[in-house]
């Protein structure tokens, strides 16, 4: 059997998978590196997803093995710490883009950034400058500190208040909960027309509606045996491995515990 035969990806909603991840459906092992969260890069990120570009696979790993786990990612439980199950489910790559694309459609704790709200907002009067436009992402998808102009005091925000308070910059998860609100809410509007249900600002907004319920990620599994396991990917998930041990050898008295599955990497050697 040839190994693209050995690893059958399977693909699902965004949503979807957010949803599976907060219903602790998946893990993450403490051997994964932390997270580095940027605001910038989670804007460059919705606006692939906006765009349709694909993010990249989410690596799985399927197992019986236990393994040390965070509880938390983003302020968000993801472990019952404690449980048992005949099989888990590892996110061994996209760690990032899991801990971003959470925060940022249900809100959230950033690490180093006390009191900040990392929920995503977009604009939706914010149009495509031209069909390479790389740029307009930054106006589009904004933070509530882009947003808030303090009651009239960040005459910088003050423009994007107005349109919040009209309608026309929404929370991305009111688009993928309160769709029907949302676009109420723009029809009964005091603040514009916008009643004609071809008008740009709405056409934009079932754009919205269409991507979070469309966009899809790609979670291949990985083999659950050892001997079936590409060489490219024995060697990703044994420099993770190789991280974790490098980390508990400077640990003071190596107080860290090594995952139960170090035999599994031991035994076998990858194919070169």
């Amino acid at each position: 059997m040839n190994f693209t035969d050995r690893i059958r990806p399977t693909d699902k909603g965004i949503t979807t998978y957010l949803d599976e991840l907060e219903n602790l459906d998946y893990q993450i092992p403490t051997f994964q590196r932390d997270v580095v969260w940027e605001k910038e890069n989670v804007k460059k990120l919705w606006d692939s997803i906006y765009k349709f570009y694909p993010l990249g696979s989410i690596l799985v790993w399927k197992t019986s093995i236990k393994l040390q786990n965070h509880r938390k990612i983003g302020g968000h439980t993801i472990s019952e710490g404690t449980f048992n199950r005949s099989e888990y489910q590892y996110i061994l790559d996209g760690q990032q883009r899991t801990t971003s694309l959470l925060t940022s459609l249900y809100g959230g704790l950033i690490e180093g950034k006390d009191g900040f709200d990392p929920s995503i907002y977009i604009d939706l009067s914010i149009e495509d400058e031209s069909e390479t436009d790389d740029d307009s992402y930054k106006k589009r998808f904004l933070y509530w500190d882009e947003i808030d102009d303090k009651g009239g005091s960040f005459l910088r925000n003050t423009g994007r208040q107005k349109k919040f308070n009209s309608g026309i910059i929404v929370k991305l998860i009111d688009i993928k909960n309160n769709f029907g609100s949302v676009e109420r809410s723009l029809v009964e509007s005091e603040f514009g027309d916008y009643k004609d249900y071809d008008h740009p600002i709405r056409e934009q907004l079932r754009r919205l509606k269409k991507v979070l319920d469309n966009y899809r990620v790609t979670t291949p599994p990985l083999p659950k045996k050892s001997n079936e396991l590409p060489p490219h990917l024995f060697q990703k998930l044994k420099k993770t491995l190789d991280r974790f041990l490098k980390t508990k050898k400077q640990a003071p008295n190596n107080q860290v515990k090594i995952p139960h599955h170090k035999a599994w990497f031991a035994h076998r050697a990858p194919n070169e």
